[in-house]
């Protein structure tokens, strides 16, 4: 009876010492503002009205850019007001992950409207890398608060309306199809475009995005078929080229955070859906994205969308 007594005891001073401990323990927001490497992300977190969130009880983990990440975006002419709240929501990932279930999981919800970015080792680096192609690599990690985790990263993920800026596909200079022309794997595209007389409409000033199938896209399509809408062009060739493109440009993330699109074919909109780190449209994959352009922007997809 002597030893339970004693053990009990033992257990209830482990307990409670833990559970001062995590008492003591700064809370996320705590850390960052008592760090002059975090000033600009401690401002940021300010501004946004996300202090309350971040010293509240979570659990979060938190990918906090240095303030040279947030020099560096600044640099590039990225307008971080512009949504400042999304960009620091794309930085915070509910519960608490330690390096290792980070690395583990590999694909992160966030909590901006639960959109996603990949993470895996490269070159030795854990690399954040989201599906616009933008790149973050963690530079330390498990600093642990009484409300979660964080992981320092040496860039800031930019926010939806900004993937364009950061891309370096494509030639804002010329128009997009001088941009398809110019690829060489859209052949099939641009003869397609031609033959419907809507070369001009992507040579003319605009803002479209369009989702471009490659000629192995089209190459999948049932033999005779590409012969037989050339054939007339003015019919359903024009409304499978129209269901192409919307009337806007829009970044990858902007097309991730979207459920349907409305097209150029009147009233018809692609579904749109994002899984594995890939974007869907229609259940076709974007496998390239944010080609930029002078009159919009191209993502190029692996099959060709039928209305």
């Amino acid at each position: 009876m002597k030893k339970l007594i004693v053990l009990f005891v033992l257990v209830l001073s482990m307990v409670l010492t833990t559970a001062v401990s995590a008492a003591e323990m700064p809370t996320i927001y705590d850390i960052a503002a008592s760090n002059a490497d975090f000033d600009s992300l401690t401002a940021a977190v300010d501004a946004a009205g996300l202090k309350s969130t971040l010293e509240g009880a979570g659990p979060f983990t938190v990918f906090a850019p240095t303030d040279d990440a947030f020099a560096a975006l600044s640099a590039a002419g990225i307008d971080v007001e512009a949504t400042l709240a999304n960009v620091l929501l794309y930085h915070v990932v509910p519960g608490k992950l330690m390096a290792s279930d980070v690395l583990s999981q590999g694909t992160l919800n966030t909590a901006f409207a639960g959109k996603s970015f990949n993470v895996a080792v490269e070159g030795g680096n854990a690399v954040i890398t989201t599906p616009d192609g933008a790149k973050a690599t963690i530079v330390a990690t498990d600093i642990e608060a009484s409300n979660g985790v964080i992981h320092v990263i040496d860039a800031v993920i930019p926010p939806p309306v900004n993937a364009l800026a950061l891309s370096q596909l494509g030639d804002p200079t010329k128009s997009i199809a001088e941009v398809a022309i110019a690829n060489g794997n859209f052949n099939t595209l641009v003869a397609a475009l031609s033959a419907a007389g809507l070369a001009d409409t992507f040579a003319s000033p605009g803002n479209y995005t369009v989702f471009a199938p490659t000629d192995a896209a089209f190459a999948k399509l049932p033999a005779g078929t590409i012969d037989a809408l050339l054939a007339d062009p003015s019919g359903q060739l024009t409304d499978i080229l129209k269901y192409h493109v919307i009337n806007d440009a829009l970044s990858i993330n902007q097309v991730a955070n979207s459920d349907k699109l409305l097209t150029l074919l009147s009233k018809n909109s692609i579904d749109v859906s994002f899984g594995g780190g890939m974007v869907m449209a229609d259940g076709c994959h974007v496998v390239l994205s944010n080609i930029r352009a002078s009159n919009g922007v191209i993502h190029v997809i692996d099959c060709v969308l039928l209305p």
